[in-house]
């Protein structure tokens, strides 16, 4: 896990979209899809539920996500 990943996690978070999170970001969308990918791979996790093009954070996901998140601030 790396502070880009976790810069686009939080963004993607606050957005709802990967496209809308890489317009946050100054970044492409296939740039901020490809930081998530790697980080669910890395924690053998899928993080978001894909539902009609937005990303909504699974429950079970939500703890895990907010403390990685604690580290940004």
């Amino acid at each position: 896990m790396n502070i880009k990943q976790l810069m686009a996690l939080k963004a993607i978070m606050a957005t709802g979209t990967t496209k809308s999170a890489a317009s946050h970001l100054g970044l492409s969308q296939s740039g901020v899809s490809r930081l998530l990918t790697q980080l669910e791979s890395e924690l053998n996790l899928e993080l978001f539920e894909r539902r009609k093009g937005r990303l909504i954070v699974k429950p079970e996901s939500r703890n895990l996500l907010v403390n990685a998140l604690q580290s940004l601030n």
